[in-house]
C-alpha cells in the first residue's frame, strides 16, 4: 500500500471562512482513495491564522509567540478536516510527527496540524514523509503549481510542469523558516527537507479534485513535479 502526504493548505480550508463544501468533498475523496493508499494530511492555518496572527504582531507579540497563535488554527482546521473525514481516520489530532507515524501503522488516515514552533505545515509535511517512508509529497495549495511569475499579477506566467529543487529553493528565498504566517507556494524550510531527503513532490491547485486524485494516485495531474 502507497504511503502519501498531504500538505492540505489553509486557504483552501479557511479561504475568507469556512469552505464547508470544499471540506467535505476532499473528505470524500481522501475517504475513498485511503481504501487503497495510507494517507497523511496535515492541515494549514489560512485566513483564521493569519487573521490571529496579524493581530497578534499589532500586539507585540514575539515571532514564536505568534506562531503559537498559528498553530493552534491549524489545529483546528485539522479538527474539522477530520470531522469530516469520520471513519477510517485516527479519532485524534497528533502534535508531532512521531505520533503521526505511530498511529499511521493502525489507521487508514490521520489528519494532523502544526507542531512547533518555526516548522511551518509545510514543513511538518516533509518532516513527516521522510519518516513514513512516502511515496508521494502533495502539497495541495490555492494555484495550479510553480510559475515562471506570480500568477496574480503576471497574466502572462506559464506553469512549470517541472522544476528542479534548487531552483525552487532559489526562488522562495532559502530553505529556511523566518516568520509566522508568511505564505507562499512552498515553505522554505519544507524546501530544505525535501532536498535532504529526496522526497518526491508534487504542487497542485487542491481545488481540483481530479488532480488531486490523480497526484495521490500516482496517475496524470495538472500541476508541477519538482525534481530532486
Amino acid at each position: 500500500m502507497d504511503k502519501v502526504v498531504v500538505s492540505l493548505g489553509g486557504s483552501l480550508v479557511v479561504p475568507e471562512r469556512v469552505d464547508e463544501q470544499f471540506v467535505q468533498r476532499a473528505a470524500d475523496l481522501f475517504r475513498e482513495i485511503s481504501k487503497k493508499t495510507k494517507i497523511f494530511l496535515v492541515v494549514g492555518g489560512g485566513r483564521l491564522a493569519r487573521s490571529y496572527i496579524s493581530l497578534g504582531r499589532k500586539m507585540g507579540a514575539s515571532e514564536r509567540e505568534l506562531d503559537e497563535i498559528g498553530i493552534k488554527a491549524t489545529r483546528l482546521n485539522a479538527q474539522l478536516v477530520l470531522s469530516a473525514v469520520g471513519k477510517g481516520a485516527f479519532p485524534g489530532i497528533p502534535k508531532t510527527t512521531s505520533f503521526a507515524v505511530k498511529k499511521g501503522e493502525k489507521y487508514r488516515i490521520v489528519v494532523m496540524g502544526g507542531t512547533e514552533p518555526g516548522h511551518s505545515t509545510d514543513q511538518v509535511a516533509a518532516e513527516l514523509a521522510s519518516k513514513v517512508g512516502a511515496d508521494r509529497l502533495i502539497n495541495a495549495t490555492n494555484v495550479s503549481g510553480v510559475y515562471t511569475k506570480d500568477p496574480n499579477k503576471h497574466p502572462s506566467a506559464k506553469l512549470l510542469e517541472k522544476i528542479s529543487i534548487d531552483e525552487l529553493t532559489r526562488l522562495v528565498g532559502g530553505s529556511y523558516w523566518t516568520e509566522a504566517g508568511k505564505t507562499g507556494v512552498l515553505d522554505p524550510g519544507a524546501c530544505g527537507l525535501i532536498q535532504m531527503h529526496k522526497l518526491k513532490t508534487l504542487i497542485l491547485n487542491g481545488r481540483d479534485l481530479n488532480s488531486l486524485r490523480g497526484a495521490i494516485e500516482g496517475k496524470n495531474f495538472i500541476g508541477t513535479t519538482i525534481s530532486v
